[in-house]
């Protein structure tokens, strides 16, 4: 098929919003693609500007994770994988960052917070939508997608299934919600940081947040060689927009010219539209104001009564989740964080409309209609001329 390229990779190929978040960096994100036992055997263009990041499952790669994920359906798999995330939630309890770190120190240091980093995306990658399609699937081939809300919604409905395959998939999807929900909550403190770019930093005199932009092999440079394999031109061209694609089985990274064409691709969402689509998780309806969060870790004013803007929930937001009048996400299908707890609370909620925190702001005023998985955009917040 004839089609515009950028570095080797069709632009015709369709793209869909994995998940949203803020407060990651271009390590981080190193350290989560540049795993082939985890999210880097999927097929992704990961976008990341000014601390945002946009990570965007290709039509290749939802087949990738289908198939990666279709290991759910095996006992033996699924049994392993709760061991495994056991065994993972309580080395997250006990980490520390806390230690001191030196140059004597640091490289060891370092290697612990990369392996525990490379197990935490071995594992957590099982509990993400698009690797739990083709068990969602197994569940849809006999029962309506109404059923499985009635079901996720009620453990009566579930009991009450009488296909027995059926029934043991649907469990495996409400345990799999569950177990993520603990995982969340014990990794806060490893989300946070380490301190190992403030050792750098410090000790170098350069910025945080250009520590932070640089990938693994240069980050362990730093502290094996105690040189800087990478310009502050290029880190500071990578915080301003950053594009990662894995081209021929690598992971690269292209800033400026190459990152504006697949932003212009991928996110070519004119701020004027006035309808946005999702999934029902929650029936309801709300109108308020909007108030965006991307932040893992961070926290959000939010006033009761405003509608809750995010890439996706999780355990840490539960104190302004309880103030929202209803949530709005990125990302997510029936079983996600979002959607467990808008039913736990009764709030309306719609997931996965691919675009609300890029198309709404702080401010606006919006109706959440979550009985049709609309968002009607009422007024703009008004912007002040400079």
């Amino acid at each position: 098929m004839d089609c515009n390229a950028v570095n080797g990779y069709c632009m015709e190929t369709e793209y869909q919003l994995h998940f949203t978040q803020s407060g990651y960096d271009i390590l981080v994100l190193d350290m989560i693609f540049n795993n082939t036992d985890s999210y880097g055997a999927v097929d992704y263009v990961v976008l990341y500007e000014k601390g945002v990041v946009r990570a965007y499952i290709s039509t290749r790669g939802k087949k990738e994770a289908y198939i990666k994920g279709s290991v759910l359906l095996k006992d033996t798999f699924f049994r392993k994988l709760l061991i495994d995330s056991q065994t993972l939630r309580k080395k997250l309890r006990a980490y520390s960052s806390s230690s001191h770190i030196t140059d004597t120190n640091a490289l060891v240091k370092w290697k612990k917070t990369k392996a525990l980093n490379s197990e935490f995306n071995r594992v957590y990658h099982y509990y993400e939508q698009p690797f739990q399609s083709a068990l969602e699937e197994k569940v849809l081939e006999s029962i309506s997608e109404q059923e499985l809300f009635e079901a996720l919604s009620d453990t009566a409905v579930c009991e009450k299934i009488e296909d027995p395959k059926v029934k043991k998939y649907l469990k495996r999807l409400i345990t799999l919600g569950n177990m993520k929900l603990k995982i969340h909550q014990d990794a806060e403190k490893f989300v946070s940081g380490n301190g190992m770019g403030e050792f750098i930093a410090k000790k170098y005199d350069i910025s945080l947040h250009l520590v932070n932009a640089m990938r693994m092999e240069e980050f362990e440079n730093v502290l094996k060689e105690r040189t800087f394999s990478v310009s502050k031109k290029e880190l500071e061209q990578r915080c301003e927009g950053s594009v990662f694609i894995k081209r021929r089985g690598v992971w690269k990274l292209y800033t400026q010219d190459t990152y504006q064409r697949w932003k212009r691709k991928i996110q070519g969402i004119p701020r004027k539209k006035k309808k946005i689509l999702g999934r029902v998780a929650f029936p309801g309806k709300a109108r308020g104001r909007v108030v965006t969060h991307l932040s893992w870790v961070g926290t959000t004013d939010v006033k009761k009564g405003d509608i809750l803007v995010c890439g996706m929930t999780n355990p840490q937001m539960i104190p302004f989740i309880k103030k929202a009048s209803a949530i709005i996400t990125d990302e997510g299908g029936l079983t996600c964080h979002a959607a467990i707890i808008a039913r736990e609370m009764k709030k309306p909620c719609i997931v996965g409309t691919k675009i609300a925190t890029q198309a709404l702001q702080s401010g606006d005023r919006v109706e959440v209609d979550a009985n049709e998985g609309v968002v009607h955009l009422l007024k703009k917040k008004k912007t002040r001329r400079k």
